[in-house]
């Protein structure tokens, strides 16, 4: 069976910034913000999802954290996710 080919129509959203912008390396740190609606239910959940987003995301490598802090962080976030509970809010 052949792989299918990666185009738009395959992907579920383009990136938040044009593709110049992306191939130019010339985004800001805060191109990438969820939108209001990602996870209204939890705030402080989607806070903290935001904020490693934005740490994993940055435009400057020196200050993007470990691949090994950045698996414990997703994990952790995960677990936090997977133990909310929207009625108990």
């Amino acid at each position: 069976m052949r792989a299918r080919a990666w185009c738009s129509t395959t992907r579920p959203a383009a990136p938040p910034w044009s593709r110049d912008v992306l191939m130019a390396g010339t985004r800001r740190a805060e191109t990438f913000l969820l939108p209001a609606s990602v996870l209204a239910a939890a705030p402080s959940i989607a806070e903290e999802v935001q904020q490693h987003l934005l740490r994993i995301g940055h435009p400057e490598p020196a200050r993007r954290p470990t691949t090994l802090e950045t698996l414990a962080e997703s994990q952790r976030l995960r677990e936090r996710i997977i133990a909310f509970d929207p009625i108990g809010t």
